[in-house]
């Protein structure tokens, strides 16, 4: 981001600003501390060994010898470090003024409204990392879910629905005069524990949606149309970025005759996946049961057009031609 209220925030040598990497820069400079004296002797001893160098000598080539060494590691571990803190949210551009906790959280929360999920998780993640948040376990419980739901990656959600739980158990640590309280009672802890059981399943099931797929074609072989359908309904809040969810949800309202919903989810399928053939030739086959049949025109010369070479769709290419055929004759009579 290039815009934003307030000063740009304090850095460590490394660039990294102090608010919320003091830990990781404090790993940083006692490691070069720990370099510069181990190689400083080192190379001392190195120089005065076989280079037969008065001592004074050998102990500027030694200085020389480290400091170049000492600014090698540096770069080294600001080079790995770096990338690592920008994925996690704990890392940003030193240069870049930091937006008010207000103005970041209505723009994460406006993103998602939007459903511009990739800007609102870069926002929320701000959002999380920003010293004035007094609720950082909400962002991660908003994180995990966009991971989770509308970006389908679970390994994400998980980390950041157990950031929150780690972020709840910190909150009620209690103080010196005090007893630690019981996280469990946290507003939140309830929606981050449900969160983060259905996120570990998903990240564990690497298969997960496939073998669920074939349950729901199974039912709908057997007419259990119901079934399927309710089970596609947790697939799609599950996986919704799976093409196939979507192109069998749209069979299975095809079949119970609710025509529009089916087109809607053979959109959608077609939206994740351009080039699904079968998902084109149903949406037109939907528009034609609706009598929407200059849309069915449209959908199935798309069809004919890029499914052509496609062996495969040899069967259903040609029921396209026949009905397309027969459409145009009807358009042109009227």
């Amino acid at each position: 981001m290039t815009e934003g209220k307030g000063e740009p925030t304090r850095k460590d040598i490394f660039g990294f600003p102090l608010h919320h990497v003091d830990s990781i820069s404090r790993v940083q400079n006692l490691t070069i501390g720990v370099y510069l004296s181990i190689g400083f002797f080192v190379s001392l001893g190195v120089t005065i060994g076989f280079a037969g160098l008065p001592a004074w000598k050998a102990l500027l080539v030694s200085i020389a010898i480290t400091a170049a060494g000492g600014v090698a590691v540096a770069a080294l571990i600001q080079s790995v470090s770096k990338p690592f803190l920008s994925v996690y949210g704990l890392g940003r551009e030193a240069d870049v003024p930091r937006l008010d906790y207000e103005d970041l959280r209505d723009r994460a929360n406006a993103a998602e409204r939007n459903r511009r999920y990739e800007k609102a998780a870069e926002l929320y993640h701000e959002l999380i990392i920003h010293p004035s948040n007094p609720a950082p376990a909400m962002g991660c419980l908003r994180l995990g879910l966009i991971y989770r739901d509308q970006l389908a990656n679970p390994s994400d959600a998980v980390f950041w629905l157990r950031r929150g739980m780690a972020i709840i158990r910190e909150e009620m640590e209690g103080g010196e005069d005090e007893p630690p309280g019981d996280p469990t009672t946290h507003a939140l802890w309830p929606e981050l524990e449900r969160a983060l059981k259905i996120a570990t399943g998903e990240a564990n099931d690497a298969d997960g949606v496939d073998a669920h797929l074939d349950n729901v074609r199974a039912q709908i072989d057997e007419g259990q149309l119901e079934e399927a359908r309710a089970a596609l309904a947790d697939l799609r809040r599950r996986f919704p970025r799976e093409t196939e969810v979507w192109f069998h949800s749209g069979i299975v309202e095809t079949n119970l005759q609710r025509y529009q919903v089916a087109v809607d989810y053979y959109k959608e399928a077609i939206r994740l996946d351009a080039m699904h053939y079968r998902a084109m030739f149903n949406l037109a086959a939907s528009y034609l049961r609706q009598d929407r049949n200059l849309e069915a025109i449209e959908v199935w010369e798309r069809y004919l057009e890029v499914a052509k070479d496609a062996e495969e769709e040899a069967e259903f290419l040609e029921k396209a031609r026949t009905l397309l055929d027969k459409l145009r004759s009807e358009v042109v009579a009227r």
